[in-house]
């Protein structure tokens, strides 16, 4: 699953690279460039949503439901959401479903389970962390769903968003060898038909053809 990623570029640079609006206000007191950025720190991150997609925003990494008082990462997990179980009245997001957003990234880190033999004859399985980038390294999308929420810290409503994921192409199926799964991942075209309107959460489940042609490369970090 996806709960790793990095963005390292400073805001304002990513926005001209992507042809959008900087975030307003003082964002930079809120967001610092990082090379690994944790899910379960709730952090913000670079958002775009439907209400404004060529507006960059801050966000938070992990859905909060209106009704929630307060952050509380032992409650549940929504750093993620699968697309194939959307439609589950069970699932925290279903309610959420038109709120189309996008968490921009340089790349996300998922690790791959490797096995071997010590020294003693038994099975050892080892951990190698890989960091999914496009060629380049050139900034994209990850497909979210987003909920307003007040924020008690700042007493202001925010955005909150969770990052939508799929089964893996062969690339990702290689990598994330346990789970075999991957964060819908979005070029320029693709991400604009999302914030549109013209994409839908279970669109995402048949287009296989897109996931397997995306033009990943998988660093060993």
């Amino acid at each position: 699953m996806c709960y790793h990623i990095k963005q390292t570029t400073a805001l304002d640079i990513l926005a001209e690279k992507m042809g959008l609006n900087e975030p307003k206000g003082n964002y930079q007191d809120l967001f610092e460039p990082e090379s690994h950025i944790n899910g379960y720190s709730f952090s913000w991150v670079p958002i775009l949503t439907n209400e404004n997609p060529r507006q960059m925003k801050l966000g938070k990494w992990w859905l909060m439901p209106s009704w929630e008082k307060e952050w509380n990462n032992k409650l549940r997990n929504t750093l993620n959401t699968r697309v194939e179980k959307i439609e589950e009245h069970r699932s925290i997001c279903y309610k959420y479903q038109e709120n189309h957003a996008t968490l921009l990234v340089d790349g996300f880190y998922e690790w791959q389970h490797v096995a071997s033999v010590n020294k003693k004859g038994k099975k050892e399985i080892t951990k190698e962390r890989h960091l999914i980038i496009m060629p380049k390294g050139d900034p994209f999308h990850l497909a979210c769903l987003y909920a307003d929420w007040f924020f008690p810290e700042i007493e202001a409503i925010i955005k909150t968003v969770s990052v939508l994921t799929r089964p893996a192409n062969t690339l990702m199926a290689h990598i994330h060898n346990s789970k075999k799964r991957m964060p819908v991942i979005l070029d320029n075209e693709n991400a604009n038909n999302w914030l549109s309107g013209h994409l839908e959460v279970n669109d995402f489940i048949e287009m296989d053809d897109y996931f397997e042609s995306l033009p990943l490369d998988a660093l060993k970090r």
